[in-house]
């Protein structure tokens, strides 16, 4: 059985080949979005221990992933964020332009449905807007379900955010300066569901403002640029 120590510390006895077996295992989860809690049962199950004693390992993959990626922490938490505002950028997007369809489809269908009740209009006429009337309610049901998945996208891109942000109970997050360095402890102030919001809608705002200008200058954003248009930062 796998012992509390954490492996690979200083002090600690060293890594294993079954430490290692493990730490690679969950990387794997980590690569694929596994929840961390999840990773915790999960593995608990699998080798019978407890899923404090999981904690360490999975300190340790989350450390292998950076340094194969070469990157930060931090850099790597502004990306995810970045990624999941974006994702939640399109479905808003996505939300308001089905909305509009579906408010046109529901004008349609009283004018087909009034047309198809009409007694005094021809029959032929009352038959097509019935037909018309059946295509109509097929392609609202459609925009509805396409609505529906928006939203949910949409909330999970949010549920994403506030886990990296820190503010998602139960997981906490050290805070960060702009460049995603740790903030030291003397100076970290307890987020709320406000300043999430604020930190939210100014990346949210970040990103309308590259997509902007990308389609005014028909060509990507460069780091050059960020001097120029401040807005772009």
């Amino acid at each position: 059985m796998i012992r509390q120590p954490t492996p690979g510390k200083r002090g600690r006895r060293p890594i294993s080949e079954t430490d290692n077996a493990l730490i690679e295992q969950i990387r794997l989860y980590l690569r694929v979005n596994v929840h961390h809690g999840d990773i915790k049962r999960l593995v608990a199950a699998q080798k019978g221990i407890s899923t404090r004693t999981v904690e360490p390992y999975i300190r340790v993959a989350k450390q292998r992933n950076l340094q194969a990626n070469d990157r930060t922490e931090g850099e790597a938490r502004a990306d995810a964020t970045e990624y999941w505002a974006k994702r939640q950028l399109a479905a808003e997007n996505l939300i308001r332009k089905t909305n509009d369809k579906i408010a046109e489809i529901g004008r349609l269908i009283e004018a087909a449905r009034e047309t198809a009740d009409d007694m005094t209009t021809h029959a032929e006429l009352r038959e097509a807007a019935a037909q018309r009337l059946g295509f109509l309610l097929r392609d609202q049901d459609h925009h509805r379900r396409v609505l529906y998945q928006a939203n949910q996208d949409s909330k999970e891109s949010q549920d994403r955010i506030e886990r990296i942000l820190g503010v998602h109970a139960p997981q906490r997050y050290a805070q960060t300066d702009r460049d995603g360095n740790d903030l030291p402890v003397s100076v970290r102030q307890p987020l709320t569901n406000t300043v999430a919001s604020e930190m939210l809608k100014e990346i949210v705002d970040k990103l309308r403002a590259r997509q902007e200008y990308e389609q005014r200058e028909g060509k990507p954003w460069t780091t050059a640029d960020l001097e120029k248009y401040p807005e772009l930062r």
